[in-house]
């Protein structure tokens, strides 16, 4: 569970910094939360986007299934 958190957290922060991950290293990431909890709410991952920048979208997704796996 903490490596999951923790991975979430290195997620958040370079989107908040706007670094712009890689397709790649967003990949990298998601497989390691996913690895790390066999429950995840990321367990049936696809971006979802309005098409102007999927990589927030992607996150966007992400937080919005964790939000709804947790209530």
């Amino acid at each position: 569970m903490a490596r999951r958190v923790a991975k979430m957290q290195q997620y958040l922060n370079m989107m908040k910094q706007d670094s712009k991950p890689t397709m790649e290293e967003m990949d990298s990431i998601i497989r390691e939360i996913k690895a790390s909890s066999p429950l995840s709410c990321l367990s049936s991952y696809d971006v979802e986007t309005d098409g102007t920048d999927p990589q927030k979208g992607a996150l966007n997704a992400a937080i919005a299934r964790s939000a709804a796996n947790k209530h």
